[in-house]
């Protein structure tokens, strides 16, 4: 990212309330991540107001963020998504996906006006994991004294979507969630362990052991095999780049030989619980996704009418069950090719390579691991055609490319 001239707010007369609010309320946005979406919504509408206000009001907006590539590519995607609704099969639902991905303007001009305030990543993402910790403490609470009979049997002992759906967000979301924190938490005790007091330790040990418990509870499939391949890898930091590439290409090799398995399945179905044969299904999904997507590859079915494509393709190749549930392509590329073809794939390709070139060369590793865990969770989620998928990438990539991380 270019350097760009920041306003001093040394020499702005303005009240210390003011400057509390504007360094306080960006958390409210990352704490209310896992919290309904309504609630979400709301924080990035006050934030976005206020800072708006203060802004005009001291004659301190920045519109530094304009020329930088994250803005460029994230306004050239929403500016496809506007294209899109010329030829889409549902103005309706076409409108909807736009109000959606708002964001994608928003948070670039929202999060660059934080810079001033000089609002830093680790604030952010402390609010993060407190606003995580306390919605899943909430639903096993509620599961625990609300819940009676079977309903308190699953959401105990088959974990996922049993549990979640009480609230109100996907499994493979809240685990890619826990797994950010966990690498964060790590990161953050390697670099503090010399000035934490034995207490201190205690408390971060135990947030990574209930991480990994979630992780584990959750059983999210990609969510935990994308963590165990970035934990190799985190470990492997310090050593050579042919180390590294190896023993990814090893991991990523037997993985895909395991996902041939049905006895390994069996076995992960034992001990994480998991009843469902959701992989498999996958690739009826994917194939259905594929076939709709080749009907029209270049412009797609337009904003918002990915679903109609996705269909045509389940009745070419007789998913059935895909059809009748109205499943989504279930991978966020090809979400992509079957909404505004070919030129949303490939602005979305840029987009991620705009924000891996930091990723990779910023002494950042939670970010770095951010990149890779979204993006692995993108081939069997797409993530961005939900609005908590939508927030929390586009927010933490904002976050991770513009602010300062110490």
């Amino acid at each position: 990212m270019p350097e760009i001239m920041q306003p001093d707010l040394s020499e702005v007369k303005m009240d210390l309330w003011v400057r509390r609010v504007a360094s306080l309320l960006p958390l409210l946005i990352a704490f209310t991540m896992p919290m309904p979406v309504k609630l979400n919504s709301f924080s990035i509408l006050l934030n976005t107001f206020v800072f708006l206000v203060i802004g005009i009001k001291y004659r301190i907006l920045d519109f530094g963020f304009t020329k930088t590539g994250l803005f460029r590519a994230m306004t050239w995607l929403f500016f496809i998504l506007v294209v899109g609704l010329i030829h889409t099969e549902d103005l309706r639902l076409g409108k909807f996906e736009l109000e959606k991905n708002f964001t994608l303007l928003v948070f670039p001009f929202l999060i660059y006006q934080w810079k001033t305030f000089h609002v830093k990543i680790e604030k952010l993402l402390w609010a993060f994991i407190i606003g995580c910790v306390l919605v899943t403490c909430y639903g096993f609470f509620y599961c625990y004294f609300l819940l009676e009979g079977e309903l308190r049997t699953y959401a105990f002992d088959l974990g996922h979507s049993y549990y979640t759906r009480f609230i109100s967000i996907h499994p493979t979301y809240l685990a890619v969630y826990f797994a950010v924190i966990f690498f964060y938490l790590l990161q953050f005790y390697s670099a503090h362990t010399q000035k934490m007091s034995g207490w201190s330790k205690v408390g971060i040990v135990s947030l990574l052991a209930y991480a990994v418990f979630m992780l584990l509870f959750l059983r999210s499939r990609i969510a935990l095999f994308t963590w165990c391949l970035l934990l190799v890898i985190y470990l492997l930091r310090g050593r050579s780049r042919s180390a590294q590439v190896i023993v990814t290409a090893a991991l990523l090799l037997l993985l895909l030989l395991l996902s041939f398995d049905n006895t390994y399945f069996s076995s992960i179905d034992y001990w994480s619980r998991n009843t469902s044969d959701a992989l498999q299904e996958r690739f009826g999904v994917w194939n259905g996704a594929w076939e709709g997507a080749r009907m029209s590859p270049f412009i797609g079915a337009g904003t918002g009418s990915a679903q109609y494509l996705i269909d045509e393709g389940y009745l070419k190749t007789g998913f059935d069950w895909g059809l009748d549930y109205e499943f989504n392509a279930h991978n966020q590329f090809l979400q992509f090719l079957c909404q505004n073809g070919i030129v949303e794939l490939v602005s979305f390709f840029v987009l991620l390579f705009v924000l891996f070139r930091p990723a990779v060369n910023r002494k950042n590793a939670t970010f770095f691991m951010f990149m890779l865990m979204t993006c692995f969770a993108m081939i069997t989620e797409s993530i961005l055609y939900v609005q908590k998928g939508i927030i929390f990438f586009y927010f933490f990539s904002c976050v991770f490319y513009y602010l300062d991380h110490e």
